[in-house]
């Protein structure tokens, strides 16, 4: 794939994932079609059903939010070591990435 090639793939995926609300990635090495075709039929059919299955007693929105919260601290301390490692690169920044 050439490089023409590569930016007319990336702008056709960047359309579709701009349309799209979910994308999920696999990999399929050993499958054969009817077996992704199956995959795909079962996948669809509980996207319809909803992610709560019936017996979950929980309460779904407390869940989100809890879930909202873990992520976005994971996020932020992503965001921070990265911003550590970043201006570990400066002056005496053997000292400072020993630190880390």
């Amino acid at each position: 794939m050439d490089r023409i090639e590569k930016r007319e793939f990336v702008a056709e995926l960047s359309t579709v994932f701009a349309d799209t609300s979910m994308v999920v990635v696999t990999r399929n090495a050993g499958m054969t079609v009817a077996d992704v075709t199956e995959l795909r039929r079962r996948a669809q059919k509980k996207l319809e059903e909803g992610a709560v299955t019936d017996s979950y007693e929980g309460n779904v929105e407390k869940a989100i939010e809890l879930l909202n919260g873990v992520l976005a601290t994971e996020i932020v301390c992503v965001l921070r070591y990265r911003f550590h490692a970043i201006t570990a690169t400066g002056i005496a920044s053997s000292v400072r990435i020993a630190s880390w």
